[in-house]
């Protein structure tokens, strides 16, 4: 039997694993690229709620102020009253609440102060991380587009391997093809392997005297573990 067999399915296996390695690197782009925009994304939510930290920091002391100016006007209402009590325990009792109310105020603007030099300090922090989120974004983003050119040249590739191996279909028997591509799409090991001394290149086990007798005489032949085509290397063209 010619050997022309081995030859044709050898030639086609060797584009079918390259595109077969090509569209397993293709699979693995997505979820990188997916990656590297969460992550962006994270790094942008990051300097957000920081600002909203501070923003949130700027309300209380808003708040603080709103708080002090209705303190003051319950000063001027309550000296206001007191010019007209005519009970010193009354007269006394404003002034206690007028005292308290100072203190509030006092404590109040401490507060405020305190706030500020919070702020004052998360404003720098907010500087220096919002310059580093840019230089990380801007090699995530670099990444990311790396790996899109990635991808368009692996399609490309895929794509001009397929069209080159419908060419190499040609001259194969329907039979021959069929097996031969069972075996491929299972996506592991080789459906045409080598015979290694004694034993299969795929499955690495031994193959039977006869078998290894029918292959030498280039008839198509498998393995009689895993079922993939066997021949032997003399009968590909040098």
């Amino acid at each position: 039997m010619s050997v022309q067999w081995i030859e044709r399915l050898y030639n086609l296996q060797e584009l079918d694993l390259r595109i077969r390695t090509l569209n397993t690197k293709l699979k693995m782009i997505p979820p990188e690229k997916n990656k590297l925009k969460e992550q962006a994304g994270a790094n942008i939510a990051d300097i957000n709620n920081q600002k909203k930290v501070i923003q949130d920091l700027e309300l209380k002391i808003k708040q603080n102020e709103l708080n002090i100016n209705s303190a003051k006007d319950l000063i001027k209402k309550l000296e206001q009253q007191s010019s007209m009590v005519k009970k010193n325990s009354e007269y006394e009792a404003m002034l206690r609440e007028i005292a308290e109310t100072k203190v509030k105020i006092s404590d109040i603007e401490d507060n405020s102060l305190e706030l500020m030099d919070v702020i004052a300090d998360k404003v720098v922090a907010l500087e220096k991380n919002t310059k580093n989120m840019k230089l990380v974004n801007g090699e995530l983003k670099s990444e990311y587009q790396e790996l899109d050119e990635l991808e368009k040249t692996i399609k490309k590739e895929i794509a001009e391997l397929t069209q080159k191996r419908n060419l190499k279909l040609q001259g194969i028997e329907i039979d021959i093809l069929n097996r031969y591509e069972a075996l491929l799409n299972k996506g592991t090991g080789k459906p045409i392997a080598l015979i290694l001394g004694d034993s299969c290149e795929n499955c690495r086990l031994k193959i039977t005297a006869s078998t290894l007798a029918q292959a030498k005489k280039g008839q198509v032949v498998f393995c009689d573990n895993c079922q993939h085509f066997l021949f032997l290397e003399e009968h590909l063209p040098l």
